[in-house]
């Protein structure tokens, strides 16, 4: 026994090192970005099953199991998640529609979806769906159309259906109300096969009556008409009467049954919610906790869940009131990530402790790294944001339509432009109390009480089209403005310019490291050691050519944002690049900004429109510093997380490039370049091959010049790219 004490504690060091260092590896090899919000996105409608809550959007189904609190995609199957126009429960089964792809049906409660659209119409423009018993109904630009069998088979009726096709459907008991989009209201005792219209008392545009949103309680009707307000039937719909909010339009309504009346929600367009507690009689503004500036005073869609009350908003997300409608609080955590064009760290001697995010809704803030974002907005009248800057205390923001200065970490903002006669903010920079201003017309300004008054301060630079970056020298006695006709200089506070050796060249980005000084020039990176006097491209590993965007500096480590070729990493103040990607698809993303404040780093992404485009890209994405650092030290051994074509390198070539690409997994892999005419030229890889990442030479000595395709197959996973041979 004490023999084996003895062998078991002398290979306990082995055994623990051994242990630690599988963790080690493990820990690295999977070490990937992670999407943290701030999400949002167009929420059109809800449906409530059980403790599930379903939210259609531009983006596809969610699901919520906590009464709207956290929300997941449930897409699998849904092959067009475009724009999801309803949703509808029938026991345990789903209906989902699209705009135009039909209808989808779910028995598992999102995870797998099959398309139901046999007899409707190639683009079937659907509406809106409702269930009755064993049926189910849709509502068209084209009518109504009905299925008994799950959707298996759709049949149209329509008698007397006519004027602008149905916007919304409601029942009510037995009979069917569907609102129309020109026609007003029409009334069906037998299950959509005859129509009769009912619209005595409501109002009319031009002749017309526009209805956007209907509800049922009983043979109480409450219907929104556009810019009318809401109208009452208490007689299914044979009489109605104005219940105010004129000038208005009603977008979705929730209708609570009380003794005394409905308790009624309504939705508008411009002004929030409003409640009434009356059947409708009278109103109240019910919009503390929405904030307008970011979408969410646009209400789109209205959930009851158990004693939650769930808005859906146009831009938004999700808010939850969990008191009746008395307060609201932003709950959207897991839907369409938002687009994030500025990021910035502020907190206690530069800790870092928030990061501010301004994106197209306004600017939102987390104080726990990213877990949890808050929408602060607050005197915020322009929210669209393209860049922060940070003083101090002192937060500045650069909005399409001026500037916004805040005290209090971003809670609230006030306008400060006076001096300003071009608004359109493209860039800032803050030396000391100075905060410079560079714009989409050219101009610079400069003001020197945080932004409250500003001067002129681009005298003799170059007549330029856009200022798109500034940066402050370490000593911060000079300024630099990257421009679309290149870099200039100023040593006077922005008195007097001078252009530098990056001249001719769009600059897209500038960061100053030390005594370094780099910029993004269209297609790479180059650095000046002297002030911009002389320039050097230093692009070592930056394997992608195309528009480098934004810098974050960290130390003598460097981080490189791309549009459509994701982050690289150097760790040599630019010498040498590595493409850091884990976690990210760089062909789908644009990365907007970067900001490394501490133990993390932060990258602002939106989805690239001109590449394998999908909604659900975009937000911020988080990443240890540490991880990365360690991981470009252990590249070769990494297990990357996704399957991914990279680009050519160099490109264009002349008359060899290197093609990289990654496996998460072992795969039979077909490389294979193409000509414009869809030729095969060369096949480079058939063959089964590991996980991790590889690279191949392609030589087209052969070829002539010109343009050429090369495509990647690996399992499932397709991509292609394109390389340029210049002779």
């Amino acid at each position: 026994m004490l023999a084996f004490m003895g062998l078991t504690m002398r290979k306990a060091p082995l055994l623990v090192l051994a242990v630690l260092l599988s963790v080690v590896l493990s820990i690295l090899s999977h070490a990937e970005w992670k999407q943290t919000g701030p999400y949002g996105g167009s929420v059109h409608v809800f449906a409530v099953s059980g403790s599930n809550v379903f939210a259609g959007m531009y983006g596809g189904v969610f699901l919520s199991t906590d009464g709207g609190t956290q929300w997941k995609a449930v897409n699998n199957g849904l092959t067009d998640s475009s724009y999801i126009s309803a949703l509808a429960v029938r026991g345990t089964d789903l209906f989902a529609a699209t705009y135009r792809g039909g209808v989808f049906l779910s028995t598992n409660s999102g995870s797998s979806w099959s398309p139901v659209y046999s007899g409707l119409p190639t683009d079937p423009y659907i509406t809106s769906l409702a269930v009755n018993g064993t049926s189910i109904f849709a509502g068209s630009i084209a009518g109504v159309f009905v299925s008994t069998n799950d959707g298996a088979n759709w049949m149209t009726f329509n008698n007397e259906l006519t004027n602008g096709g149905v916007e919304v459907l409601a029942w009510s008991g037995t009979v069917l109300y569907a609102g129309s989009w020109g026609g007003g209201v029409f009334r069906s005792t037998d299950s959509a096969r005859t129509w009769t219209p009912v619209n005595a008392g409501l109002s009319t545009m031009m002749g017309r009556v526009y209805v956007n949103s209907l509800a049922a309680s009983g043979n109480t009707l409450f219907v929104g008409c556009d810019t009318s307000g809401v109208f009452c039937s208490t007689d299914s719909g044979a009489t109605w009467t104005s219940r105010a909010l004129t000038g208005a339009t009603v977008e979705a309504f929730a209708v609570i049954p009380a003794p005394g009346g409905a308790d009624v929600f309504a939705g508008t367009s411009n002004f929030g919610v409003f409640h009434s507690t009356n059947n409708g009689t009278s109103w109240t503004a019910a919009n503390n906790g929405l904030t307008g500036t970011n979408g969410g005073l646009s209400i789109t869609a209205f959930a009851l869940s158990d004693q939650h009350l769930i808005a859906g908003t146009y831009a938004a997300g999700v808010f939850l009131s969990t008191d009746e409608g008395t307060s609201w609080a932003g709950s959207s955590t897991g839907l369409i990530p938002t687009q994030v064009n500025a990021l910035a760290a502020s907190g206690t001697a530069g800790s870092g402790t928030n990061i501010l995010a301004g994106t197209g809704l306004g600017v939102f803030r987390t104080t726990d790294g990213g877990d949890r974002w808050t929408s602060v907005n607050n005197g915020l009248t322009n929210p669209y944001i393209r860049v922060l800057a940070v003083s101090g205390t002192s937060l500045i923001a650069g909005t399409s339509g001026g500037v916004f200065h805040s005290t209090d970490n971003g809670t609230n903002w006030a306008p400060v432009s006076s001096g300003l006669t071009d608004t359109s903010i493209g860039a800032l920079a803050v030396s000391g109390r100075v905060t410079f201003a560079g714009t989409e017309n050219g101009g610079i300004y400069r003001s020197t009480d945080y932004g409250k008054n500003w001067s002129v301060a681009n005298n003799r630079v170059v007549n330029t089209a856009w200022v798109a970056a500034l940066a402050v020298s370490s000593s911060g006695t000079k300024l630099f403005a990257g421009t679309d006709a290149g870099v200039f200089l100023s040593t006077d506070s922005g008195a007097t310019w001078t252009a530098t050796g990056a001249t001719g060249n769009p600059i897209w980005a500038l960061a100053v490291s030390g005594t370094s000084l780099f910029a993004g020039i269209g297609e790479g990176v180059f650095q000046s050691t002297n002030d911009g006097a002389d320039w050097s491209a230093v692009d070592n590993g930056l394997n992608y050519r195309g528009l480098l965007h934004s810098f974050a500096v960290s130390g003598t480590s460097l981080f490189a944002g791309t549009w459509g070729g994701g982050v690289f990493f150097s760790r040599d103040n630019g010498t040498n690049w590595t493409a850091v990607n884990d976690g990210i698809v760089p062909d789908n993303v644009m990365i907007n900004a970067l900001v490394a404040p501490g133990a993390n780093v932060f990258a602002g992404t939106r989805s690239d429109p001109f590449s394998n485009f999908s909604v659900t890209n975009g937000g911020v994405y988080k990443r240890p510093l540490s991880e990365i650092v360690a991981g470009v030290g252990v590249s070769t051994n990494q297990v990357p997380a996704l399957f991914r074509l990279e680009q050519n390198y160099p490109n264009p070539f002349n008359p060899s490039t290197t093609i990289r690409y990654a496996l998460p997994s072992t795969s039979h892999v077909t490389l294979t370049v193409f000509n414009t005419l869809g030729q095969r030229v060369a096949t480079l890889v058939d063959e089964n091959q590991d996980a991790g990442y590889h690279d191949v030479k392609f030589d087209g000595n052969s070829l002539a010049s010109g343009l050429y395709f090369y495509r990647l197959t690996a399992g499932d996973y397709l991509a292609t790219k394109r390389l340029l041979l210049l002779k």
